[in-house]
């Protein structure tokens, strides 16, 4: 097939499967919240993969290459459904594409030098940070009209507390901790960011207009990066294509396309609770792929980390009491 009709083909058959989606949920009513939620699992599923394959990818592959061929492959992907531009619609692109290339680039530093599993792990600490800075951020930019801006719940911050300790146990004490963990640390900032900052501004626009334009900043800003190394990089990127297509096609339109209609449906906080589904999917894709395994300290971590997590969203408490809750 000439690639002409092939980029046709993709273009097409994204724009069928997606574009249904882009009218239909305008609201976040009880009804939908279910639909956004399995959207959401789709996602995490998805991003779950991406963590064993960057880091095969990236053991021969500069991550500023692959950021700018991956990006580059979804931004033509999306090209034929950008519409009409305005700049409210350039604007919120831009800030998304640029926390989005934040949260790429800082989470490529991080696999350089640390296990795909606890770099997963790391970033699912975001489902903390999105309920303790949703108060200030819509304060500020989303002039009080979140109900996360009411102010800040004790669990949270209790949550907060557990979750630096279960970051604690899993590595071992301070004296284990490399640059790789505080990248990834960078990294849960920045997606934490890009999530509120989506909850707030996904009804603007058209799905794929939004995504399509966030996607172009990305992969703009990642050319950028890759320019003084990109010629260099030309046979590991045909060593790593399927790699490459998959990260552009699947995780970066179709995934990052379906997170925009869940986040018309469900919340930030919430859409950070079902993240902490993706360490638990990459840690899979992980031992299936890469063979990587975590010590009894390791896991005894990581369940402190998804405890804060549920604590943080109110489940923990939820679930005690009806452990121990005396039979009437």
């Amino acid at each position: 097939m000439p690639q002409s009709n092939l980029n046709k083909f993709i273009s097409k058959f994204i724009g069928k499967f997606i574009g249904k989606f882009q009218s239909r949920f305008p609201s976040k009513s009880f009804q939908s919240q279910p639909f956004g939620l399995g959207l959401l699992i789709i996602v995490m599923v998805i991003w779950g993969s991406t963590f064993p394959l960057m880091k095969n990818a990236i053991d021969t592959l500069a991550p500023a290459a692959l950021v700018a061929v991956r990006f580059s492959i979804a931004a033509l992907a999306l090209l034929p459904f950008l519409g009409r531009l305005y700049p409210q619609l350039l604007w919120d692109g831009a800030v998304l594409g640029g926390l989005f290339f934040l949260t790429m680039f800082t989470q490529l530093k991080g696999l350089e030098t640390i296990p795909a599993n606890r770099a997963a792990f790391i970033c699912g600490f975001n489902v903390v940070l999105v309920p303790l800075l949703a108060p200030v951020f819509y304060r500020w930019f989303g002039r009080g009209q979140s109900p996360q801006s009411r102010g800040i719940q004790f669990q949270k911050w209790t949550a907060a507390i557990f979750a630096l300790a279960g970051l604690g146990i899993m590595f071992g004490g301070a004296a284990s901790w490399s640059s790789g963990d505080f990248w990834m640390l960078l990294c849960a900032l920045a997606f934490a960011l890009h999530l509120l900052y989506l909850e707030l501004i996904s009804h603007r626009h058209r799905v794929m207009a939004i995504t399509g334009v966030q996607l172009m900043v990305v992969a703009g800003m990642g050319l950028i990066w890759a320019a003084p190394i990109l010629k260099t990089q030309v046979g590991e990127i045909t060593n790593n294509w399927w790699i490459l297509v998959y990260l552009g096609l699947v995780v970066s339109v179709f995934s990052t396309s379906i997170q925009m209609v869940a986040q018309r449906l469900v919340s930030a906080p919430d859409t950070a609770l079902m993240c902490t589904l993706e360490p638990v999917f990459a840690t899979i894709f992980a031992f299936f792929l890469l063979g990587e395994q975590m010590n009894l300290q390791g896991w005894l971590g990581a369940i402190v980390i998804v405890a804060a997590m549920l604590q943080s969203q109110g489940i923990l408490p939820m679930l005690f009491d009806r452990a121990f809750r005396s039979p009437s």
